[in-house]
């Protein structure tokens, strides 16, 4: 799972330069219509107001430099409008939309579209986070 370059630096200078790397007491899950790409772009998170939400995310301890999440992550129910054709993920360290704290990304698996009256989840062990 690719990260940003602001946490590759966070990372770097914590380990190389001994600064502060700040850690998040939860990690959410955004979702987004486009790739944020290693920049860590929120601008296309789902909308605000339409029953979206970023939701919090439990892992399990890493094994071999992999992780995966620990519990059901739900979103929604879309409540207004669709939220267009979803076809990425975030793990951010803020649980409020638009913030620019994104550390992970990636593609889905296949791209959902999320209708009025519908939610979308991730399974346990459906987000992976390994480090190469």
């Amino acid at each position: 799972m690719p990260k940003t370059t602001a946490l590759a630096d966070e990372i770097i200078n914590g380990f190389l330069r001994n600064t502060a790397v700040t850690l998040p007491a939860t990690v959410f899950v955004a979702l987004f219509t486009a790739s944020p790409g290693v920049a860590g772009s929120v601008a296309n998170e789902v909308a605000a107001g339409v029953g979206y939400a970023r939701a919090s995310a439990a892992f399990g301890a890493s094994s071999s430099g992999f992780t995966s999440n620990t519990g059901v992550i739900s979103f929604g129910p879309d409540t207004t409008t669709n939220w267009g054709t979803l076809t990425h993920f975030g793990l951010c360290k803020a649980g409020t939309r638009g913030v620019a704290d994104l550390m992970y990304f990636a593609a889905l698996t296949a791209s959902q579209v999320v209708s009025i009256g519908q939610s979308g989840s991730f399974a346990i062990g459906a987000l992976t986070v390994t480090e190469a």
